[in-house]
């Protein structure tokens, strides 16, 4: 079985050496952020209620000012916005800048090119909040978005909360007992001592499904009916 993985392994590398070298690369750099995110984790402190929104983006403005609207619509006041772009992006940048609102603020990696995994879990360097929303910069959530999901989290034991969404022209609505392609990234909110307990994100292309199965191993969550989103 071994042997048949490291095969399979030099199989993929010949046949896709570029996207091998980014898988690497993520890997490589994701290992050592991870790292300084839970040491700095251990010095700095969180925002009691205060809500880390975090967006990936690629060179898509025009979905992203959507989401970002969104995020300032809500009723709910604690929040911060982390945008973070695969690769330096002026056009953002300045757009955020032109908003003139300082919990909205702009970082860039380098260009990896791995659906935002690394993005999301380089976020977590700047975030204050002491929960996470992850929310792609073509989504946006409902006004009462935030409120609804804040008041799921019933005690203090309770590590993440799922709500339902509108998910194309249908309503995802996950149980506790959720399977792959039962549940999407917009579906939860965590505490962010949590997602950095598990590591954030991986490499993986359903990174969002890996993230909350590993919450749902080591942590009690809650469930609330109201639709806070919609996934476009």
């Amino acid at each position: 079985m071994g042997k048949f993985k490291i095969r399979d392994v030099v199989a993929f590398i010949i046949k896709k050496p570029g996207k091998a070298i980014r898988y690497a690369r993520f890997m490589l750099q994701n290992f050592l952020l991870i790292l300084y995110v839970r040491l700095r984790n251990y010095v700095s402190s969180q925002e009691k209620g205060l809500v880390s929104v975090i967006t990936p983006t690629c060179r898509r403005l025009d979905k992203l000012k959507e989401a970002i609207d969104s995020v300032r619509r809500q009723s709910y006041e604690k929040w911060e916005h982390i945008i973070v772009s695969d690769g330096y992006d002026s056009e953002v940048k300045e757009y955020i800048k032109h908003l003139e609102d300082k919990r909205i603020k702009y970082f860039s990696t380098f260009g990896i090119n791995i659906w935002g995994n690394y993005q999301r879990n380089y976020a977590l360097i700047h975030a204050s909040g002491e929960y996470v929303l992850y929310l792609d910069d073509d989504n946006v959530i409902f006004k009462d978005a935030l409120k609804h999901m804040i008041e799921g989290f019933t005690s203090d034991d309770i590590d993440y909360v799922i709500a339902p969404i509108q998910y194309g022209e249908r309503v995802m609505k996950p149980t506790f007992d959720f399977k792959h392609g039962d549940i999407d990234l917009l579906n939860y909110m965590l505490r962010r001592k949590t997602v950095i307990k598990i590591g954030g994100q991986n490499v993986h292309n359903s990174a969002d499904f890996f993230l909350i199965s590993e919450v749902r191993k080591i942590s009690k969550g809650n469930i609330i009916d109201k639709i806070i989103g919609h996934h476009r």
